[in-house]
């Protein structure tokens, strides 16, 4: 109620002004008398002040409305009011304007990148190797329905699949990751080539059955560039190389989103 009256008041202030302006302006023209130089210096003087008047007032109406937006924000931010748990989703308009905040991010910063040949047998070989150990549990193997980590994130990984990505912006946001998301910036631990590996690898991955992704990632080369994860079925590198055969999660929900 507070910051309402003081928009009203500023708002208030800020016609009264403008009408100042129109009064005095009607006077001048209402004085019917052939003007002398005097009179039209003193017009002059009064429409400079009163124009002057006007801009101070808007001024004034702008600050009070930007503060009011500081002080209504501010109190939203520490009222902790708005749910920062991953179980409740966006508004609509909240999640199309990150959407598109993100969409665009990635689009300019990724658009001057120069993509290597990913028709190259060897750079998809060895990404097939790097997708399997990083990145099934979120985006998922052929023949997996769900993982047991990607019911409980949001936003939803896209299930790679089934969807063939744009090359430049998958580089990008392999290498950078997404602020405020569940993907990392591998670009601290994998150099360009290995994320243009995995690039070139998702190109062909949503036309792969489960067992042409299985003997591609059986076939892959050592992974030296991490050491082998935990409780995945594979591992990579000096450390050795085998993977398991993907299997279907069907106790889990899937709704598809992003």
């Amino acid at each position: 109620m507070l910051l309402l009256s003081g928009l009203l008041a500023a708002l208030r202030d800020d016609w009264q002004a403008s009408a100042l302006l129109r009064a005095r302006a009607s006077l001048a023209q209402l004085a019917g008398q052939r003007p002398t130089s005097r009179r039209l210096r003193g017009l002059d003087f009064l429409k400079g002040m009163t124009v002057k008047q006007h801009i101070k007032h808007s001024g004034t109406t702008v600050c009070v409305l930007l503060l009011l937006l500081i002080i209504g924000g501010s109190s939203f931010v520490y009222s902790g009011v708005y749910n920062i748990g991953a179980d409740d989703p966006h508004t609509k308009p909240v999640h199309t304007l990150l959407e598109t905040l993100r969409n665009r991010s990635i689009s300019v910063r990724a658009e001057s990148l120069s993509a290597p040949n990913l028709e190259d047998p060897q750079l998809i070989s060895k990404g097939a190797g790097q997708y399997a150990a990083m990145c099934t549990g979120c985006h998922l193997a052929p023949g997996n329905e769900d993982s047991e980590i990607r019911p409980g994130l949001y936003p939803q990984p896209p299930d790679l699949t089934k969807a063939r990505v744009e090359p430049k912006a998958a580089f990008w946001v392999i290498k950078h990751g997404i602020k405020m998301s569940a993907m990392p910036a591998w670009g601290g631990s994998h150099d360009d080539e290995t994320i243009w590996g995995m690039v070139a690898f998702l190109q062909k991955l949503p036309d792969m059955t489960p067992s042409q992704y299985k003997e591609i990632v059986d076939k892959a080369p050592p992974d030296e560039d991490m050491a082998p994860p935990a409780d995945l079925g594979h591992s990579h590198g000096h450390y050795g190389h085998s993977h398991s055969e993907p299997t279907s999660h069907t106790d889990q929900h899937n709704d598809g989103a992003l």
